[in-house]
């Protein structure tokens, strides 16, 4: 337990010093605010572009219009930034050779991937919440608390989220290089894409949970069918974390 709070105060400080923390918030909070601002704008944007006929045709804005564009926001720019920012987080040691030294004086490797794990998770999770308020204050004021199951939407992307993180540690253990984590990720998107033409896996594609929270918030997709999704995702959530403990015990430094 001493190893991991060494660790994790390490992890913390090195995550200041190089302004992730600042960055991950700002960036976040910037998403929380544009969803239900898009949402307002987006008339006056087609009306500027549509022909005057076809200008009263434009629908007002609803709270829908808000969710859909924050989590178009999040889950396609928010998520690739969290891998973009963490990329390196792991392969930066095994360049530096900063690690050498903490193994020498007896850290258990496993410590290390633990705490880089928890570290990105807690930034993660507080900047993500703090994204939810902004979004869901902003929303309430400004259009309605309407939809199902707005716990659930929230947390699809948050849990996608956790599962990227696991994924930059497993694949910069694989292959120690920035590189090939990022592809690595890249990858495994691919791959949930395509599993989604199937229908033997289209059940089972961890993408689900976040390409029905529209249709979940206006209740035209069961949330019972994100059961198998999620139950994936967070066995691959645990197997990727195992595994990048396992290789990078029986790898050197």
């Amino acid at each position: 337990m001493k190893s991991l709070a060494v660790m994790l105060k390490k992890e913390w400080m090195e995550n200041v010093r190089t302004y992730k923390v600042i960055s991950i918030l700002i960036t976040c909070s910037i998403f929380g605010i544009l969803g239900p601002l898009t949402a307002l704008m987006m008339p006056d944007i087609m009306a500027g572009i549509l022909p005057k006929k076809l200008q009263g045709a434009i629908p007002e804005p609803t709270y829908i219009d808000s969710y859909i564009q924050y989590f178009k926001n999040m889950n396609q720019l928010g998520l690739v930034i969290l891998v973009f920012l963490f990329s390196s987080t792991l392969t930066q040691e095994f360049s530096k050779g900063t690690l050498i030294n903490l193994v020498t004086k007896g850290l258990a490797k496993k410590v290390i991937i633990l705490a880089k794990f928890i570290v990105i998770t807690l930034l993660w999770t507080v900047s993500y919440l703090l994204s939810v308020v902004i979004h869901f204050s902003y929303t309430l004021y400004y259009f309605s608390n309407e939809g199902s199951h707005k716990l659930m939407v929230y947390g699809a992307t948050w849990f996608i989220g956790i599962l990227f993180i696991s994924l930059i540690l497993f694949f910069s253990v694989l292959f120690r290089k920035t590189l090939g984590g990022l592809l690595g990720c890249l990858f495994m998107v691919v791959l949930c894409v395509v599993s989604g033409f199937f229908k033997i896996s289209k059940s089972y594609n961890p993408m689900l949970l976040i390409q029905k929270q529209g249709e979940i918030l206006s209740g035209k997709f069961k949330v019972q069918d994100l059961m198998e999704p999620s139950i994936l995702v967070f066995l691959l959530i645990i197997m990727t974390l195992l595994l990048s403990m396992y290789i990078f015990e029986k790898s050197e430094v």
